[in-house]
């Protein structure tokens, strides 16, 4: 399709093809041509040749670099933006393009001014390119962790996306917000105040606004910052100073200025919100860190490796689940432990008995095309774990084998290097090694022995940099700083999916709850922070409003939220009958329960979803799917008299319908060792083939001498 030469040139310059790249028009068509095709190559190819860094043309520079992006040469695509910058330094699509790079690469810091002119001009004629460059910003700060700069360029992504980009933007916000592995007070917004000073307060207030508005927080802080010099006791202005630093990734001024912002605000809620905000950017910049490390070798025998950490005391097979995760590309993986793997003696296991997961070996499979590559990998958490594990595996293997030519990760650039923790919040670091028919109720009993001495003992008396090293029981009574410890731990707690009781934790700091919220025309619900929402009251929401606060809840996911919503809509909201998914919520709060090892409440809700199962038209399918749920629930504890309740009478009624159900339970009477005895590991196996046709809910049942009938679980 030949191009009008009245049209915008596409090299992204804003001026018409007639009198920027007409030169080129030739190539460029020939280009769109090869596009079309989806000949890739060719239309690459076709670029390349037209790129002259001694003659660049405009066209020519940005086609070369938007394939080298695409292609993962960042730092090639920045040489050649560069040329055509030295050339037309206000190109629109150059500058753009350049602020990608700059992104993408990391940096962000050095290359600020220029990201910020593509913000401010919304890249000229190129507006999906400046969404694209924030989304890039973006993710260079969520590979930081710096949650509160991830997501306010995410915010400002979607806000200057194309309308029809911003339907993905929104959905990655969404996805944010529900990803647990970022702690909670981080997954919502933080709203700018207005400073209502005089005419001229006023004024720099509604420029740092407007500068925030545009994704560029550094001059907004500046602002703010100036702002305090006239009015050093205004909580607001310290606010407002330290989320633009934080939204800028500047966390160590943002802990101060939000620190600073706690002491002076009056609303207590507001203070431990900030103060918290504080305290985590705080634990993001503490000097001594632990990151994971790994060493690769080479040994001279794989085979003889793998026998020896096999019979070795101190080593264990990696479990089925992490197993899956690793076939693609290891031959084998092994824990290394503290001490030797546990007997079979289960009953009177304490905490210290338990073998703990110093690191891990890996054997990569042998592939045609890396035969140079070194197929044996040490990895641990910590540099001194790692040290650790080199050790025990060498002693391990003696005089009978051992580890060569030893490289180590080292040279992994800023962008590769995987994230952190501080080297305090070490000690809440541990994985254990249990054996695979370990009982799943008792590692959880177990678990929490250690964990909760941990927090109800340890963390209460052990002193933190981020409080001026004082231990949280010393901090003053009642004092924004200690209960915002307590948010910290619960965020952080949250973060790796440990249960912990924010209620008691505040008690055995002496502090009673925060207050609850109560939304008004002031506070909607829409505005409510992450931490606020978690405050709500809710008792005189309209059933509406519940409903809408029920889908946030479910986003974001916590625990103690999640259960009184869910529980008010099912137990006390009539009128919100039929409106939402009642069976969803039977098994939210069932899953909530057992996180919190409240297995007597998760099987209460089980039971009740399987008594509404009961009274539904077609209740087959449910009544299946919420026994084998409860069945789930009980094998946490395999040998209760429950469990051969349930499984002989489901296998007497299920038996003959479903015949993959006899072989799962067979299956799980040989894991397990359940005290069955009605199954065999061929149960069912002959009907598997379903040569007598499908069994659905709405047929008589089939007689004991004809033919089994399969049916699955979706079937109409």
């Amino acid at each position: 399709m030949s191009l009008d030469p009245y049209q915008l040139c596409p090299c992204g310059s804003g001026k018409k093809l007639k009198f920027c790249c007409t030169a080129l028009t030739d190539i460029m068509e020939k280009v769109q041509a090869a596009q079309e095709k989806g000949n890739v190559r060719q239309a690459q190819q076709l670029i390349a040749k037209q790129y002259d860094p001694e003659n660049p043309v405009a066209w020519a520079c940005i086609a070369h670099a938007s394939m080298l992006i695409e292609q993962g040469n960042i730092e090639e695509a920045r040489g050649v933006l560069q040329t055509l910058l030295k050339q037309n330094s206000e190109h629109p699509a150059g500058i753009g393009l350049y602020a990608m790079t700059a992104a993408l690469s990391g940096k962000f810091q050095e290359s600020k001014s220029v990201i910020y002119n593509v913000f401010q001009s919304g890249s000229g004629l190129l507006p999906d390119l400046a969404s694209e460059v924030a989304s890039a910003v973006s993710a260079h700060f969520a590979r930081q962790q710096s949650w509160m700069a991830a997501r306010a360029y995410l915010v400002l992504a979607m806000r200057l996306a194309p309308k029809e980009a911003k339907q993905d933007c929104f959905y990655e916000l969404m996805s944010f917000d529900a990803n647990y592995t970022i702690p909670y007070p981080f997954r919502s917004g933080q709203p700018l105040a207005s400073f209502s000073g005089d005419e001229d307060d006023r004024k720099e207030d509604r420029k740092a606004h407007k500068l925030a508005d545009l994704g560029c927080y550094a001059p907004a802080a500046r602002i703010y910052t100036k702002l305090i010099e006239k009015h050093p006791e205004e909580s607001l202005l310290y606010q407002n100073a330290g989320l633009c630093h934080a939204w800028d990734g500047d966390e160590a001024q943002a802990a101060h200025y939000l620190h600073k912002a706690a002491d002076l605000t009056n609303d207590v809620g507001r203070a431990v919100e900030l103060e918290t905000l504080s305290q985590l950017l705080a634990w993001n910049c503490v000097e001594e860190s632990v990151v994971p490390e790994s060493a690769h070798y080479n040994v001279s025998s794989i085979s003889r490796l793998l026998t020896i950490l096999s019979d070795a005391e101190c080593t264990q097979r990696i479990g089925q689940q992490q197993r899956s995760q690793i076939e693609e590309w290891a031959e084998a993986g092994f824990e290394i432990l503290d001490r030797p793997v546990l007997s079979s003696d289960f009953e009177n296991v304490q905490p210290d008995d338990v073998p703990i997961v110093l690191g891990e070996v890996f054997i990569l499979k042998e592939t045609p095309d890396a035969t140079e590559e070194k197929r044996v990998i040490l990895s641990a958490d910590s540099h001194d774990r790692l040290e650790e594990t080199i050790k025990i595996v060498k002693d391990i293997l003696g005089d009978t084998l051992s580890l060569e030519d030893e490289s180590r990760d080292e040279a992994l650039d800023e962008l590769a290097k995987p994230p952190g923790i501080p080297k305090e919040h070490q000690t809440y670091y541990w994985r254990w090694s249990f054996p695979p028919k370990f009982p799943p109720k008792l590692r959880m009993e177990t678990f929490l022995k250690k964990w909760e001495g941990q927090v109800y003992d340890q963390w209460l008396k052990t002193s933190q940099s981020v409080l001026d090293n004082q231990a949280p029981d010393q901090l003053e009574a009642n004092s924004p700083r200690k209960y915002a410890a307590a948010y910290v731990l619960d965020a952080l707690s949250g973060q790796r999916q440990l249960p912990l009781d924010l209620s008691r934790l505040l008690t055995e700091l002496k502090l009673e709850p925060l207050t609850q919220l109560k939304p008004d025309s002031e506070q909607p619900l829409s505005s409510l922070t992450a931490m606020q929402f978690n405050r709500l009251d809710f008792s005189d929401l309209s059933d509406d409003e519940m409903l809408n606060i029920m889908n946030r809840a479910l986003l974001t996911h916590y625990g103690p939220m999640l259960e009184a919503i869910l529980t008010d809509l099912l137990e006390n909201r009539p009128g919100c009958a039929g409106k939402f998914d009642r069976f969803r919520a039977y098994r939210t709060l069932s899953q909530v329960a057992l996180f919190y090892n409240n297995e007597e409440a998760a099987l209460q809700w089980v039971e009740k979803a399987l008594k509404e199962a009961g009274e539904l038209e077609n209740s087959f399918e449910p009544i299946f799917e919420w026994k084998l749920r409860k069945l789930t629930i009980l094998l946490r504890d395999p040998k209760r008299p429950e469990v051969r309740e349930l499984v002989t009478s489901m296998q007497q009624y299920y038996g003959s319908k479903i015949p993959e159900f006899n072989k799962m339970l067979a299956g799980l009477q040989s894991d397990l060792e359940l005290e069955v005895g009605i199954l065999t590991p061929d149960a069912g196996g002959d009907d598997l083939t379903g040569n007598e046709g499908v069994w659905s809910p709405d047929q008589a049942e089939p007689s004991g001498d004809a033919g089994k009938k399969l049916w699955l679980p979706g079937q109409d």
